[in-house]
């Protein structure tokens, strides 16, 4: 997990000075940059279990961490992934291995797939 998470920094650190620092860039040195930091674990945690539909707390505990462990609390692809879940839930009516159903669902992936970060390191992240 150690290698993943390090990879994960380098490339969203390289992304961010890609955009900032080509002259070329729209965003060349516009404004000023902030380097923030990850969004704690627990906080997120709490989050995203609160946004989920009503079920017992243990299932949408174990939900809301097959979530956080695949997308490795990565703030985007948390979101995505969440969204895709309640879908699942909500209107799909899934109940079972609602993450994995959500994340292997036609159309999820390639929604992910232009982001150079996503294609950088989703094959190492770990599975659900």
């Amino acid at each position: 997990m150690g290698r993943i998470k390090s990879s994960l920094n380098s490339v969203k650190s390289n992304l961010s000075n890609e955009i900032d620092e080509k002259k070329k860039s729209p965003f060349f040195h516009f404004g000023e940059r902030m380097n923030l930091r990850k969004i704690p674990y627990d906080d997120f945690y709490s989050y995203v279990e609160s946004r989920l539909p009503e079920m017992p707390v243990s299932q949408k505990a174990a939900i809301t961490e097959d979530i956080l462990r695949f997308t490795d609390v990565h703030p985007y692809y948390t979101q995505q992934l969440a969204a895709a879940v309640y879908n699942a839930i909500e209107y799909g009516k899934i109940t079972e291995n609602v993450v994995a159903y959500a994340i292997k669902r036609p159309g999820f992936l390639y929604g992910l797939s232009g982001c150079k970060h996503f294609n950088a390191c989703f094959y190492r992240m770990p599975s659900v």
